[in-house]
C-alpha cells in the first residue's frame, strides 16, 4: 500500500510515532513534533539513527546542545544519555533502531 510520511497529523503537544517497519533486529519509525516535545530522557539498549526530514530541532546529546536542520541526520550510539529540548511545530523524524551496531 502506497503512504506518505507527510500524511501523519502533527500534535499539538508531544510527539506521534509511527512504525513503519520492524523485524526481529530493525525498526524504522515516523516521528511528527509539535512545537513542545516531550521533555523524558532517552537512554536505549540500541544504536539508532535520526533523519530530520522536515522543520528543525535541537537535541541535547550527553550534556551538548545540537542544533538540526531539515536534511540533517545523526547516529546516537547505545546508552548515550538525550533529548529533545526544541523542535519546530510539524517537524518530522525517520528513526532507525537495530539490535546489531550501527554507530
Amino acid at each position: 500500500m502506497l503512504k506518505n510520511i507527510f500524511d501523519s497529523s502533527v500534535p499539538k503537544s508531544g510527539e506521534v510515532f509511527e512504525t513503519l517497519y520492524r523485524n526481529d533486529t530493525l525498526e524504522i519509525e515516523l516521528i511528527a513534533s509539535s512545537d513542545t516535545p516531550d521533555q523524558c530522557i532517552y537512554d536505549q539498549d540500541h544504536d539508532e539513527v535520526v533523519f530530520l526530514i522536515s522543520g528543525s530541532a535541537t537535541l541535547l546529546i550527553e550534556e551538548k546542545e545540537i542544533e538540526l536542520k531539515e536534511g540533517d541526520y545523526l547516529c546516537i550510539s547505545a546508552h548515550t544519555r538525550h533529548r529533545v529540548v526544541k523542535t519546530e511545530r510539524g517537524c518530522r523524524w525517520l528513526s532507525i533502531r537495530s539490535r546489531k551496531k550501527l554507530c
